[in-house]
């Protein structure tokens, strides 16, 4: 029979040590002939703890910070057995899991641990829903009144003289639907905070966003907080150091890697060591073959890069009305992707520290091999676990469709496309942001449209 033994237990000081010293729950196996005076002598050295019995053996529940763990594992090396994160249980049912058939590519890469791309985007609908989680959008402002995120966005604080809080631009409003749209969001219910630090040009300067992430940094409530910077500027220790200053307090921070086509070490934020810094990929597919990723032309690239993601041709929310789409291209897009990946994870394990998560996210990247990766920069692409073996992908038997560069056909885009008839082999990319795909039926009959790289979107 199993006793529950409450010898000390204070949520409420373990919630304050959570909040003030990073702490997080372990559990602590003891070995199995543990006297009851070494057990006694043991439990004194923790401040908040369960300790379960069970017959001989006991488990014990305690919140600790990195240090303190260290600590117990050298000083009481002989009596742990095993140590482990505690870890959330889930049923094994897909009960959870939902399709949704009109989402852009980007979004069904990221929950797929190859390119093969399934017709439709299958997503866990708990992704995000955790009232301890929430993004901060750092960027041109947002449009929260957009149908894409009405309900899931307030704003935070704007930096911007002489400019109002709403997004003047579009490019705020666009990154926020990757991370929740109802549409075009990987996660559907995060809850996001826009501050606004770039005007309707989308420039601004290093003092703007320093004040805009020293903002969150004073005002934070959340247990699980992320700021998205797609946005970036040369070596800026003043930056760098604002944003170490947010990760050391448990904000995990991702960053877009930058669009200048050069060591993302020498541009900020991309290059804070601590941070999750993410560069941009496209898809290519050569009739025949199989479906590859590979780097964006433009793309930044690096020791500092941490993973890669989809920022070519991403649909999401435009700014003209507040059911408006708009198409954008770059690494600022990449990074909501990945953003959207650390809220997913936050949702189920929130008091996970930024060091943490960072080791979760590289650990579960797939190095699927990117073509055209620049030597000395990480090969793996973001991945998000959770609905892998839902679904098998229909490649090959019906091709990705020439609907909009693997997004399915958009009334918008079609009245600005020509068609094309191109050769029936080869091999079409998007690096230069022509559209193309393969029809259903096999033919290839192409739709070309042109997009402009969103160079400045990155820069300030």
């Amino acid at each position: 029979k199993a006793t529950v033994s409450v010898l000390y237990w204070s949520p409420q000081i373990s919630k304050h040590h959570m909040a003030l010293f990073g702490t997080q729950e372990y559990i602590l196996t003891l070995k199995a002939d543990t006297s009851s005076t070494d057990l006694e002598t043991f439990l004194i050295s923790l401040v908040s703890y369960v300790l379960l019995t069970v017959g001989k053996r006991s488990f014990v529940r305690a919140w600790l910070t990195t240090d303190m763990l260290n600590l117990l594992l050298l000083t009481y090396a002989w009596l742990i057995e095993a140590h482990e994160a505690n870890a959330q249980v889930k049923l094994q049912s897909t009960s959870d899991i939902t399709s949704q058939a009109d989402a852009w590519w980007g979004q069904r890469r990221v929950v797929q641990d190859h390119p093969h791309l399934p017709q439709d985007y299958y997503y866990d609908t708990t992704w995000g829903d955790n009232s301890a989680v929430a993004v901060y959008v750092v960027d041109s402002g947002v449009m929260c009144e957009h149908t894409e995120l009405v309900g899931k966005c307030t704003f935070g604080y704007n930096a911007v003289d002489g400019e109002s809080d709403t997004d003047l631009n579009g490019h705020g409003t666009h990154v926020a639907s990757i991370i929740s749209g109802t549409r075009f969001g990987v996660t559907k219910h995060t809850r996001l905070i826009s501050v606004k630090v770039l005007d309707r040009q989308a420039t601004g300067t290093v003092a703007d966003v320093v004040e805009g992430v020293s903002w969150i940094i004073s005002n934070n409530a959340a247990t699980g907080a992320v700021i998205n910077l797609s946005l970036g500027t040369t070596y800026s220790v003043a930056l760098n150091d604002v944003v170490t200053l947010a990760i050391e307090h448990g904000i995990h921070v991702v960053s877009a890697a930058g669009n200048w086509i050069a060591d993302a070490c020498e541009y900020s934020p991309a290059s804070v060591s601590t941070g999750i810094t993410v560069a941009a990929t496209g898809l290519s597919y050569t009739p025949g073959s199989s479906p590859i990723d590979f780097k964006l032309d433009y793309s930044n690239y690096g020791p500092c890069v941490t993973v890669h993601a989809p920022g070519a041709h991403i649909m999401g929310a435009g700014i003209d009305s507040t059911t408006a789409r708009a198409v954008r291209n770059g690494t600022s897009m990449a990074a909501p992707h990945v953003t959207a990946i650390v809220a997913a994870k936050l949702t189920e394990s929130p008091s996970m520290t930024p060091a943490q998560l960072k080791s979760w996210l590289v650990s579960v990247a797939k190095p699927t091999g990117i073509a055209g990766n620049v030597a000395g920069t990480t090969n793996l692409m973001a991945f998000l676990p959770g609905v892998e073996g839902v679904f098998t992908p229909v490649y090959p038997v019906v091709p990705y469709s020439a609907e909009n560069c693997f997004g399915y056909l958009d009334q918008d885009l079609t009245a600005l496309q020509g068609s094309l008839t191109f050769p029936t082999s080869g091999t079409y990319q998007d690096n230069d942001m022509r559209c193309w795909g393969i029809q259903c039926d096999g033919t290839l009959a192409l739709t070309y449209v042109s997009f402009s790289i969103e160079e400045g979107y990155d820069g300030l």
